[in-house]
């Protein structure tokens, strides 16, 4: 390994993403794309090269891993895995493009698999926070591996038995062969991705944070703690006692011995998911950009010169389009080497510092008090550019930031453009729906733009109080209102035979819970200034505590309520911050108890259905009755009062902003949750009713999407939901069918379509 590693060839043939890559005993690779299929790819007789010998493509969606089984006396040949994300495991003899077995256990995507320590058995990962032990000979699961809090992206068995998994939940779990868990090992700051075996009792880990770890097993202790990567990284893989290999979305794979890094092979592909080697020692990756590569130290099987040549063209090219932005961060406001003089923080913190057209990463080291280099730091521009005013361009339109996120295995990079000015629910919202991701992701997906992008420290729009600008469409301060299906005492047969479906039943209420209350508070107190008439106004001190009921779980005495209904008096054009207090407070306990009276209905349809009232007045009454219904006390007063929230909602005629039409599918949601948890089916017919009168006049793709999940809510528990098709089935139709409504639309209607059947 004295010498470089250089090209040896690509391998054209995937029509995307080459997501795993694995070689067999006698020197075949195994790849597994996004495009649905496996490949296997022969060594060509001359030495160099490689020619296609199968496809396997019997996968109904993509292939997510491969993984080679050695031969033994079951299979003399070994055995060809793979796992996808259409939740099989497949077996292939490697001479028939279809399976011999396929493997079914796995309730999401199968994201990994290994060998066992044990001949003739596999371990598998997968997306449904599992792992397995499978028997290659009976074809039965012998352990099932549950702890994890989220994805389990990786798995490995030591010699002794013992089963370690790596999470999107940031830890490794060490287990039993039976699945018990014996150790949780924390230390990484973000998703694990990779495992990889470094001797009898020690593990290899590498991490969305950009660094691998060196574990003990048994005492669960970490080692050492590799740099050398600017970005996430994605595979390890053990080659002897002082070296192993690393892939990363810095778009190279790293060669490591004793600790350090010796070789770095750019690649001209953003994301570089697998790394691993042949049996003649050569490397082996597969990328986003569908191409596997096979590099060489051995001069005889490396690239001519001309093809070396050209690779060097292609790399530098690749370099160049991404060294003019980076993440959202403009290169030229980066600190230069003169911020390496400050002293770190504490230890671990990292730092970018721009060299020129370059941005280095470097890392900070309590024990040797300096700042030590981890390398390059790369970026990805592939839809957006920077113009003249130094931000990003995204789709055409300009954004301060353009980020690129990883949400799911297998997947390249999702682009996130956010401006300062945004609310980052808000982005992190529409984020979700325009890729059509788990709700899940919200809290986590909001946060990482006011990390990365300096949320609440703009000056520009900075305090502008808009009714509903801090909305967050499906948020909920629990984080467990998305549209995801679990287990319930209403879940039937109809349910469970629906394949996929992760929009219905909705189970949990859909809370409207941001808000700066800051600037509610300033906005308050210049209307109260305004006021003439002295029975309307209140003392700052009544103002102040009336603000403190807006937090989450806090108090609220009847001389809070007696304030907020003296405010409620204000005239139309000022009370909408008033109405924007009690959508917060009534999502507590005490201030519902206290509002959730007979009188609390005929109020707000004052503000629904007033000429003289602004949008922001209907929108905001909507929220507070959607809100109301999270509590006990406001459940009942909703409940007792159905059909009059149904008339309230079906009496809102055209022209709809989008806020109203969000509120009122959300209103509409949340009595569907509510329908279904009530002992009786009272209202469910009615509420289907307006629910196909609006579907008509919802514009806003959020808002027919919220009506369509109240929709299935509803009908998947009906026994004679079938005599309701006539009534639906036009417009389910038309939805599924046009692809301007999005996926997430048109698979909403799909299911709808077969509850219907």
């Amino acid at each position: 390994m004295a010498l470089p590693y250089k090209l040896s060839c690509a391998i054209y043939g995937h029509k995307s993403d080459v997501r795993s890559v694995t070689v067999t005993k006698d020197g075949k690779i195994v790849s597994g794309s996004r495009d649905m299929t496996a490949k296997l790819w022969a060594p060509n007789e001359s030495g160099c090269g490689y020619r296609e010998c199968l496809t396997f493509s019997s996968h109904n969606n993509f292939v997510s891993c491969v993984c080679y089984v050695p031969p033994s006396n079951k299979y003399c040949d070994g055995v060809i895995v793979t796992g996808s994300n259409d939740k099989a495991i497949r077996l292939f003899d490697g001479t028939q493009t279809n399976p011999f077995k396929v493997l079914n256990g796995h309730n999401n995507t199968v994201c990994k698999i290994v060998p066992g320590v044990q001949e003739n058995t596999i371990l598998s990962s997968s997306w449904d926070q599992s792992a397995r032990l499978w028997d290659l000979v009976s074809f039965e699961i012998l352990s099932i591996f549950v702890g994890h809090e989220a994805a389990v992206w990786s798995v490995i068995q030591l010699p002794c038995g013992t089963v370690a998994t790596g999470s999107a939940d940031k830890t490794i779990k060490i287990w039993s062969k039976n699945g018990t868990c014996l150790n949780t090992l924390s230390g990484h700051t973000d998703c694990i991705r990779d495992l990889a075996l470094a001797a009898s009792k020690q593990i290899l880990s590498c991490s969305n944070d950009a660094t691998i770890r060196l574990w003990n097993v048994e005492s669960g202790q970490c080692l050492n703690t590799f740099f050398g990567h600017g970005h996430f990284i994605y595979s390890i893989f053990y080659i002897d006692s002082t070296s192993f290999l690393t892939s990363s979305e810095d778009s190279t794979v790293k060669l490591w011995m004793n600790g350090k890094v010796v070789d770095t092979i750019p690649i001209p592909a953003n994301s570089i998911w697998s790394v691993t080697t042949a049996p003649n020692g050569d490397i082996v990756t597969g990328s986003s950009d569908g191409v596997v590569r096979v590099f060489s130290t051995d001069t005889s099987r490396q690239a001519s010169q001309d093809e070396l040549k050209a690779y060097e063209e292609e790399i530098s090219k690749s370099e160049k389009n991404s060294a003019q932005k980076l993440e959202g961060i403009k290169i030229s406001e980066l600190p230069g080497e003169e911020a390496l003089l400050e002293k770190g923080l504490k230890d671990g913190q990292t730092k970018l510092i721009r060299e020129g057209s370059k941005v280095l990463a470097y890392t900070w080291s309590e024990n040797e008090r300096k700042w030590n280099l981890i390398g390059n730091v790369t970026g990805s521009v592939e839809n957006d550019r920077v113009d003249e005013t130094g931000k990003q361009v995204y789709q055409g339109k300009e954004y301060d930031f353009v980020f690129s996120v990883d949400v799911e295995p297998g997947k390249p990079l999702l682009k996130l453009p956010y401006n300062k000015t945004d609310d980052p629910w808000h982005a992190a919202q529409k984020f979700i729906h325009d890729n059509n991701l788990s709700q899940n992701f919200l809290d986590e997906v909001a946060n990482f733009i006011i990390r990365n992008s300096g949320y609440g420290k703009s000056a520009i729009g900075e305090g502008r109080y808009i009714p509903g600008n801090n909305f967050s469409p499906g948020e909920s301060r629990s984080g467990d209102s998305g549209y995801m299906t679990s287990t319930s005492k209403h879940q039937n047969n109809k349910e469970n035979n629906i394949f996929l479906n992760t929009y219905f039943p909705q189970r949990e209420f859909l809370k409207f819970d941001q808000a700066n209350v800051n600037v509610i508070l300033e906005k308050l107190m210049e209307f109260n200034n305004k006021i003439e008439r002295k029975s309307l106004k209140v003392s700052k001190s009544q103002i102040e505590n009336l603000l403190k009921t807006c937090e989450s779980g806090a108090n609220c005495t009847v001389e809070d309520i007696e304030t907020l209904n003296i405010l409620l008096e204000w005239p139309q054009e000022l009370v909408f911050p008033v109405l924007d207090v009690m959508r917060l407070s009534i999502r507590n306990f005490e201030a519902n108890k206290l509002l959730c009276t007979d009188k609390l209905i005929p109020k707000l349809m004052n503000y629904i259905s007033s000429d003289s009232g602004a949008m922001s007045n209907t929108m905001l009454a909507l929220r507070v009755l959607s809100n109301m219904i999270s509590e006990e006390p406001g459940f009942k007063l909703a409940y007792q009062n159905k059909l009059r929230l149904l008339s309230i909602i079906e009496n809102i005629k055209p022209p709809l902003s989008k806020p109203i039409q969000i509120a009122m599918s959300t209103l509409l949601l949340n009595i569907s949750v509510m329908l279904r948890r009530s002992e009786t089916p009272d209202g469910q017919s009615e509420t289907l009713v307006v629910i196909q009168n609006v579907l008509s006049r919802f514009t806003d793709q959020e808002a027919l999407f919220r009506a369509l999940v109240a929709l299935g809510t509803l009908l998947i528990d009906m026994i004679d939901s079938k005599k309701y098709s006539s009534a639906f089935k036009e417009f389910l139709l038309k939805f599924q069918n046009d692809s301007a409504y999005g996926a997430k639309i048109q698979q909403c209607c799909h299911h709808i379509l077969e509850v219907l059947q």
